[in-house]
Order: structure tokens, then C-alpha cells, then sequence
């Protein structure tokens, strides 16, 4: 079992499709397990045993098939329960990550701790998180400075460990723990250390140290006491704030859709046919904001195609999302928490197929000379992608380098592969918008405002998953091969909306108005 438990590799957590493997792959592992017990334990009902028989009486009285089709949907099947979505083929650090996850969830939809312990999450109901997984949950978030969240946590951790410790019979299963003997006392004074340490850092330091008083009376020379002991007279209050923007983009999460206020409603804000060669085969597109330009197509791909473009992501492989792709100093971080592959056209028909569409409809060469590979995106646990901006910026130097040939992200064309139950939006917080993941649907924007100039206002952010699966494909289109693509304003401040105004009028009425001046 050491054998198995050492080949375990993290990155589970950030893809939902690699937990629905792990699930199907349980049976053989536990089965593996089951031969290795036979041959090291000749006689006695040893623990190994018992932790074989547990499992595969679990495993028998599971119908996989429904399993898999309820992974993502809470009823009966959690997936914040993080012992049973991630059992003991999950590495360490994807149970980390998943603790990480349900934090992030806590914060951004702004959950209540105790009703997440007891498998509430937005008026979906899963079975309850266990003691342990409470305290685990909240070490993490006193590890990662979430430190309000880790007091919420740790409470409700030691008000489930004292109901847990009251039962002395040795070697009793709790609802909490499993199998405990007394000495899991240790795991209440953890608790309780570490929620004594979260209230120094949030400044309650009267009821950190009754916690220490209490406690370095039963055992002097715990180590964990003892470090509370040394904070309670070296540690001060941490300042804990968020910016107006992030505060913006939780908001904007919560509600799930948004778009322009009434008040604000500019005239031009509309929806419209996009025509692709014929007239009538059309595409209805929505102008969502003015400045910064973003729009929305409806049904641009198929399911069948959507499938497609699945399955030959997966075929090639998805990997552990990381920061500046392709670089030397590339890293995974909680940055990003998704698996992702870039798909070209060569190897896929579907992907050749979208490209072609992607053109008729932007108006701008989204062929591989003139645009990045589609980067298609399978979220986890909580999955999100935080605030950021797809240009390469002056800071990312050797970003731009790399891109020399090609210019910068002059657009961004993002198509929703799958339905999301709850959470999954995309926001964008300079504009104050929000938009809802539907399947076959496509949000578009440009990068760069018409006179070439970075738009910050396309700031933008993947909310977290709360309930389902998010499947995305990101298309990046070059400012290089679209230079006399897209058209410039006649004047340096003229919007996106204003030129293709023009467009469309011939420039008849711009010329007229300068001929009656001069």
C-alpha cells in the first residue's frame, strides 16, 4: 500500500474530468491493495485489512454510473466533501488545493462556515464535512493568511472535536474522525492552538489568551502550546482589507449575470444579426459594453462540435494550468487552478472548423498566422482564474519576446463548452458586468482600444465553480496579421461602436460634415 500511496501525483483537484477518472480507477487500486495485504498478513484481522474491507464495501455499494453522472452536483454526492471526491489516491497537495478551493468559496460567495460543514452551499444540499476536514480546512486558511476564515473554521472545528473526544471507548468509530482511540485529544489541543493564533492576527487577544491559559495548564510542553505562548506576547494584529476592485469582482460573482444598468444603458447597446457569407445563415450577437467593447454571440458551436473539441483535448493531454505558459520560470499557483492544452487546427478538424467561424464573425484573421492555437480549459474544485488582463504587458518582457513576430493579444474570443450550474461567470469589474457560462455561447473583447492603447478596463476574472463543470476555449487573436483589420476612428477617441458605425454608413456623413466646414 506504501507503494501506491508514494507513485500518487497532485493535480487532481484542478480538473473535474481527472477526479472522474480517479473515481473509476478506485476499484483496481483498492483491489491491488487487497494482494498486498494477502501477502505481507498470513493471519489476524490486522488493520490493513480492515481498511481493505471498508473500502471495498463502500466501493460495492456504489452505482459508479450514477456516481459519475451526480460528480458535480451535490445531491448525494459532494463535491466539497474532500474524504470522499478525494480519497486516498489524491496527493497531499490536491487535498490541499481543495481545501484552498472551499476557502475561496467561502470568501468570494461569502458562505457561512457551519452551513458548509453541514453541506450547505447556495440552496444545494450535500452530506456534511467531518471534524477533521473542518479543522484541516481551517489550518489551511491560517496557512495560506486567511486568517477571519480560519477563526470561523477552527471554531466550528473545536465544537465538533469536543462532541467527538467525549466518546472513550477505545478504538469507537465517531461521524468525525473514523477509528479514534483517546489519545486523538491531540488533534482538539492542534485546533485549538491554532484558533488561539488566528485571534491574535484579528486582533481578539483577550480570548487568545483565556485559550492559552486553558490550555498550558493540561500540558506545558506541548510544542504547539508553547508557540502560542511566544505569539501572545510577540504577535500583533495583521491588517486585513481587500481593494475595491476585488470587493467589486465578488460582488459581480454573486450575482452570476450582469449587465449594463438601465440608468446607464447606452443607446448602442444592443443586439444584432452577425452574418457569416450568406445572409440567412446569421448569428445573434449582443453588445454588452461600449468602452471597454464587449459582446456576446449566441450558439457559435455545437454540442457535437463542443464534444469534439473535448475529446481531442483530452486526447492530447491537459496539464496543470501555469502562469507564462511555455517558459522557463512557468509555475502552477492558485492563480489558476484549471488543466488546460492548446488544440490547432492541424490536429483537429473542429478546431479548424471553429477558427474558420471565429473569423467570419470578429472580421479579424484568426488563422494560425495571425492568431494562438485554441487554449481549451477544464476547471476543478472551486475553479477560477483570478483578475488579470490577456495582454502581454511591459513587466512581462520575455512574454513579449517570445511574441515578437506575432504582436500582442489584440483580442480575445472565450467560448463556454458547457453549462455551469452555479459559479463559473466571467467579470469584468472595469465595466461592471458579468457573464453567466452557457453552453455554445461566446464572449468576445478587445484588448486594445481602437487608437492602440492597452484597455485596462478589460481587467477580467474567472468566478470560482461552485456546483458542475466548466469546460472554456480561449482564442487569442494577434494585433500582428489584423493590422488593416480592424479599422481606426476618425477621431483619436472614437470607439469600437463608432467606427463600424461609420463602416457601415460608407464614412458618408463624417465626409459631408468636413466638406461643410472647410
Amino acid at each position: 500500500m506504501t507503494s501506491v500511496v508514494q507513485q500518487v501525483t497532485s493535480g487532481v483537484f484542478t480538473s473535474v474530468t481527472l477526479i472522474k477518472d480517479m473515481v473509476l480507477k478506485e476499484r483496481e487500486i483498492v483491489d491491488r491493495i487487497q494482494e498486498s495485504t494477502q501477502r505481507l498478513v498470513s493471519n489476524g484481522y490486522s488493520q490493513v485489512t480492515r481498511f481493505y474491507h471498508k473500502r471495498l464495501a463502500t466501493i460495492n455499494s456504489r452505482n459508479f454510473s450514477r456516481e459519475i453522472e451526480r460528480l458535480n452536483h451535490p445531491n448525494d454526492y459532494e463535491s466539497a466533501n474532500i474524504e470522499s471526491i478525494l480519497p486516498e489516491v489524491a496527493g497531499e497537495q490536491d487535498m490541499e488545493g481543495a481545501r484552498e478551493s472551499l476557502i475561496r468559496l467561502q470568501e468570494v460567495y461569502n458562505l457561512q462556515p457551519r452551513e458548509m460543514a453541514k453541506g450547505n452551499y447556495l440552496n444545494y444540499k450535500g452530506p456534511e464535512l467531518s471534524a477533521s476536514d473542518v479543522y484541516l480546512i481551517g489550518k489551511t486558511a491560517f496557512t495560506i493568511e486567511k486568517y477571519l476564515q480560519a477563526v470561523q473554521w477552527l471554531t466550528i472545528a473545536v465544537d465538533l472535536m469536543s462532541k467527538d473526544i467525549a466518546i472513550t471507548d477505545p478504538y469507537v468509530e465517531t461521524p468525525s474522525f473514523g477509528m479514534i482511540s483517546p489519545g486523538n485529544t491531540a488533534f482538539l489541543t492542534d485546533a485549538q492552538t491554532y484558533l488561539g493564533r488566528s485571534l491574535l492576527r484579528v486582533g481578539d487577544q483577550e480570548n487568545a489568551r483565556k485559550l492559552y491559559t486553558s490550555l498550558v495548564t493540561d500540558d506545558i510542553e506541548n510544542e504547539n502550546i508553547q508557540t502560542l505562548g511566544f505569539e501572545l506576547k510577540s504577535v500583533g494584529t495583521v491588517e486585513i482589507g481587500q481593494n475595491q476592485v476585488i470587493t467589486k469582482f465578488y460582488n459581480l460573482c454573486q450575482q452570476q449575470s450582469k449587465t449594463s444598468e438601465p440608468t446607464s444603458m447606452d443607446s448602442r447597446l444592443r443586439c444584432r444579426f452577425a452574418y457569416i457569407l450568406l445572409p440567412y445563415y446569421r448569428f445573434h450577437e449582443e453588445i454588452l459594453s461600449n468602452t471597454p467593447y464587449i459582446s456576446m454571440f449566441y450558439d457559435v458551436i455545437t454540442s457535437t462540435d463542443a464534444e469534439r473539441i473535448k475529446k481531442d483535448s483530452s486526447a492530447i493531454g491537459l496539464t496543470r494550468g501555469k502562469i507564462s505558459p511555455g517558459l522557463l520560470n512557468e509555475t502552477t499557483s492558485s492563480f489558476r487552478t484549471s488543466h488546460v492544452t492548446f488544440l490547432s487546427d492541424e490536429k483537429s478538424e473542429a478546431a479548424a472548423f471553429l477558427s474558420r467561424r471565429i473569423s467570419y464573425l470578429t472580421h479579424l484573421d484568426a488563422s494560425k498566422q495571425a492568431a494562438e492555437p485554441h487554449q481549451v480549459v477544464n476547471y476543478g474544485l472551486g475553479g477560477h482564474y483570478a483578475l488579470h488582463l490577456d495582454v502581454f504587458l511591459e513587466e512581462r518582457a520575455e512574454m513579449k519576446a517570445r511574441f515578437e513576430n506575432y504582436g500582442n493579444r489584440m483580442a480575445t474570443f472565450l467560448i463556454y463548452l458547457t453549462d455551469v450550474e452555479r459559479g463559473g461567470s466571467t467579470a469584468f469589474p472595469g465595466a461592471d458586468l458579468v457573464v453567466s457560462p452557457t453552453k455554445g455561447n461566446a464572449v468576445f473583447w478587445y484588448s486594445f482600444t481602437p487608437d492602440g492603447e492597452i484597455d485596462h478596463l478589460t481587467e477580467h476574472a474567472g468566478c470560482p465553480v461552485v456546483i458542475g463543470e466548466k469546460w472554456i476555449i480561449n482564442k487569442w487573436i494577434w494585433t500582428y496579421g489584423n493590422t488593416f483589420t480592424r479599422r481606426c476612428g476618425l477621431k483619436p477617441n472614437a470607439s469600437q461602436l463608432d467606427i463600424e458605425r461609420d463602416m457601415y454608413s460608407g464614412y458618408r456623413g463624417k465626409h459631408k460634415k468636413q466638406r461643410t466646414r472647410k
